[in-house]
Parts: C-alpha cells; structure tokens; sequence
C-alpha cells in the first residue's frame, strides 16, 4: 500500500509538468497564430492599396485611429456583411480554454503530488524516531527495506550507529558478568589457602608444637602466587601492561625459563631438555615472554611421569619462529582441550595448588606481543604446547 501511494505521488509529479508543458506550448501557439492574423491583415491592406492605390492614405488613418479608438468598429462593418468573429476565430479561443484548464489541472496535480511527498516524509520521519525510541529502551527495532530515496543515507547510518550501540552493550554486560564470575573465582581461590593456614595455626596452638609451619608457608606462598597473577591479569584487563621488545635469542628465552623452574624440575625428577640449536632471533619483551614460557614449562612438569623429560625445539620462516615444548605424559583429555586458556580453568589432572591462571596469562602475554599460542597432543603421546612468534 505504501509502495503504491508513493508511485501515486511520482505519477501526479509527472502528469503536472506534462500538463504545464502544454499549457506554456498552447500560449506559444497562441502568440503564433496572433501573428498569423497580423500577417492576413496586411494582406488585406496591401490587396485594396494594389486595386485603389488613391486609397492607402485611407487605410492608414483606419488602421491608426482604430488603434487609438479601441473599439470595435471593424466588428460591427463585417456584421453588416453577415461575417462573425466565429468565422476568423479558427479555434483560438478554445485553445486558450484548454490552455487555462490544462494550467489549472497542472498546479492541481503539483499540489497534490506536494502534499503526497510531505506525507510520505513525515511517515519515514516518524519511522526512524519509533526506531530510536525502540533501540533506546532495549528492543530489537528493525528499519524496513524501502526503495532509494533522500533518506536511505540517513537509515544506514542509523542502523549502523544503533548496532554498534547494541553491541558495545552486550560486550559491557558481558564484561560485569565475566567480571562477577572472576570475583568469585578469586574468592573460591583464596578461601582454600586461607582456611588451611586457620586449621594449622589452629592446630599449632593446642599442641604447641611447629609441626604445620611448613603447611602455613606453603599455603602463604600460594596466596603470594595468586595476588601476584591476579595483580598481573588486572595490569592486562586494563590495558597498562608496557612490553620492552627489543631482538633476543630464543635459545636464551627457554634456557632461562628453565632455570627459573629448576627446583620444580628437581622436586618432580623430570628432566628440561633445551637443546643446542642454530641461534635465532624474535622480536619480543624478554621478561615477560620467559614468564609465559614458565608457565608453559611448569604445566608439562607437572603432568610428567617421575624420571620424564620436557623438550623443547624451534625453527624459524619467512613469516614467524615456532617453538615447541612438550612432556611425556598422558597428553590433553578430549574436555580440557577447549578449555585450556580460559582463565580460573583447572583441568581433571589439575594439582591441588593450582589456580588456573597460568596458561591463560601465558597466552594473554604471547598474543599481546604479536603471537599466538596453541596447545594439542602429540601423535606419540603427550602434551605440546605450539607458540608462534610474527616477524614485525
């Protein structure tokens, strides 16, 4: 319906100036045929100077003071002949009738294609504030399809500026619901530690003894631990974690990474190898990377067999460095996998002192500096953990 009054409106558009066409040609036509009457007069008088030419003078003075008189004498001498204006009219009057009409028909037909525009913008004015009011109290406004017209611009723009309003509201309740659930998280964390370290000051007070220092420190390092992530997870959130990139040997990046775990690799029996290899450079932030190469380390530690070894190799291409380091354990179970990098995420085989964090900051640090970092099983069994390194 809406469709149709709009082609209503385009149709009585061009009907008018069709009509004003031919009301401007009938007046042209009339100026014409004025002249042609201007020519039969001057036949007429020059025909009676031709067969009376004592008569000129005559006819000129006729001709002036008819002129000067403006009346119509000349009317009433043909009428006594039984000539009438009818006889030399040859249609111009009705021409100029139909001209007059179609004139009248022409702005009638302009003003009604006038006030069919001025509704039909008043109907999409109407549309794009029932589209905001809709899009400003929640709901799911769509702006219907219509032709090319003087407003399709502006409902583009709508569109696009209401959807990206949309979005960036999701992301924000996204956001406060990440940020609840990483709440309570971070409370679970800290209440284990601190309920332990309550059972063993406990426990040292009615025997008196220092038999659960050692369980106290453990429980504190750990809460040390967790402050120190969650204080470095917030720098990330937030934006403000600076990387001093500068060219460094990969070698250098593993081997430190692996000294720094040495005690862990005691304690568990299992053995980092970092081999000799063709020195090559990336484009990274030393400190950082080794922490996130710890991690990464630490967690194929932790799930090797006692008397195992952590590998390491890497290679470089045109496009990154890839370095590889993997276990001899059981490998990834199939419902971890998805869930590696998530933060707060511990696994089936997670230790009892692990908060989850770890691999997640270790890909957080990797994709902050132009890396990637992806974890799979190996085909001969075990963990591996891929990083890939972007020439800049």
């Amino acid at each position: 319906m809406r469709v149709k009054k709009e082609k209503a409106g385009v149709f009585l558009s061009v009907m008018a100036a069709f009509l004003a066409a031919a009301a401007l040609l009938t007046v042209l036509m009339g100026s014409y045929f004025a002249e042609r009457q201007f020519d039969l007069l001057g036949e007429v008088c020059r025909e009676v100077v031709q067969q009376s030419p004592q008569s000129g003078s005559a006819v000129i003075n006729a001709l002036k003071s008819a002129g000067e008189a403006g009346e119509r004498t000349g009317a009433e001498y043909l009428q006594g002949y039984g000539y009438s204006a009818d006889d030399f009219d040859k249609g111009y009057s009705r021409m100029y009738a139909a001209a007059g009409t179609g004139f009248l028909a022409a702005c009638l037909l302009f003003l009604s294609a006038f006030f069919l525009e001025r509704r039909r913008t008043a109907r999409q004015v109407e549309a794009l504030i029932r589209y905001l009011e809709q899009a400003g109290t929640g709901q799911q406004g769509l702006l219907g399809r219509r032709r090319e017209d003087a407003f399709s611009g502006l409902r583009d723009e709508m569109y696009k500026t209401v959807t990206a309003l949309q979005q960036t509201r999701d992301r924000a309740r996204e956001t406060k619901n990440m940020f609840a659930v990483n709440l309570a998280n971070i409370a679970h964390q800290m209440k284990t530690p601190v309920t332990a370290i309550s059972l063993c000051i406990q426990r040292m007070k009615e025997k008196n003894t220092l038999e659960y220092l050692a369980s106290v420190e453990r429980q504190i390092d750990r809460l040390t631990c967790l402050e120190e992530a969650l204080l470095l997870m917030s720098r990330m959130d937030a934006g403000v974690l600076e990387f001093q990139k500068k060219e460094v040997d990969v070698f250098t990046v593993l081997e430190m990474a692996a000294e720094n775990l040495e005690d862990l690799s005691l304690r568990k029996k299992v053995a980092v190898h970092v081999p000799e290899q063709p020195p090559v450079c990336a484009w990274l932030d030393p400190d950082w990377t080794v922490e996130a190469v710890m991690n990464l380390m630490k967690n194929c530690l932790e799930h090797s067999p006692e008397g195992g070894a952590v590998c390491c190799d890497w290679e470089d291409n045109p496009l990154y460095v890839r370095i590889r380091i993997w276990d001899e354990g059981k490998g990834f179970s199939g419902k971890d996998l998805p869930h590696l990098f998530e933060r707060f995420y511990r696994g089936e085989e997670a230790g009892r002192d692990g908060i989850g964090i770890g691999l997640y900051l270790a890909k957080e640090i990797l994709e902050a500096q132009n890396g990637a970092l992806e974890a799979y099983n190996r085909p001969g069994g075990g963990a591996c953990f891929e990083i890939r390194l972007y020439h800049r």
